[in-house]
């Protein structure tokens, strides 16, 4: 397969490989992975949440909001859910791992 690739971008391409120290072949099939790899989890966001319902959480969030249903945070209740958040992310990245993603 022949591919044509503008001489700007093949520039920025060559630029980036010696910053990364690959070679320009290495960089652009990586890129082609990664593309792909987001193109087939396209048709699902967020880890299995589908368009429909993402928008209606985000309706549901709204909805609250309007009615008041929500959590106020000070300086020091924000900090701590700052950190319940970073132990959760790190926990569930730590799965991840395990799981081989």
């Amino acid at each position: 397969m022949r591919i044509d690739i503008p001489d700007d971008l093949t520039r920025r391409l060559e630029q980036y490989a010696l910053g990364t120290g690959q070679d320009i072949t290495a960089v652009v099939r990586e890129a082609i992975e990664t593309r792909l790899t987001i193109a087939e989890h396209s048709s699902s966001n967020l880890d299995g949440w589908t368009e429909d319902a993402l928008r209606a959480e985000i309706q549901k969030g709204l909805d609250d909001l309007a009615s008041g249903q929500y959590t106020e945070y000070d300086d020091t209740t924000l900090a701590k859910l700052f950190e319940d958040v970073k132990t959760r992310g790190r926990e569930r990245l730590d799965t991840l791992k395990q799981r081989g993603h």
